[in-house]
């Protein structure tokens, strides 16, 4: 099965706390529990603009993101937790 996001939200994989990521990224604990780190799997199309154009968004597939701790809903997929949110929950995109 596959999660296709509506609108202005994306499905997250998110990544186990002190996991070491591409790049080398390590959050320590501190950091880690005031956000969550993990990896865009699917966007929607965007949000409609007032003439009903889906405006694009920011964030792309595979890009590893940090996000709060309850702006999304936990869903199960084939076995697999992933989070579903808005592109506006997200913190911010972690680059190398």
């Amino acid at each position: 099965m596959k999660l296709i996001p509506i609108g202005d939200r994306i499905v997250v994989r998110p990544v186990k706390t002190g996991e070491v990521k591409q790049g080398g990224l390590y959050l320590p604990q501190t950091v880690q529990e005031g956000c969550n780190q993990g990896v865009v799997v699917e966007t929607g199309a965007g949000a409609l603009s007032l003439f009903g154009v889906p405006m694009p968004l920011s964030v792309r597939v595979g890009d590893t993101v940090l996000y709060g701790k309850f702006p999304f809903t936990e869903v199960s997929v084939d076995g697999e937790t992933l989070l579903v949110m808005r592109e506006g929950d997200v913190i911010a995109v972690v680059k190398d």
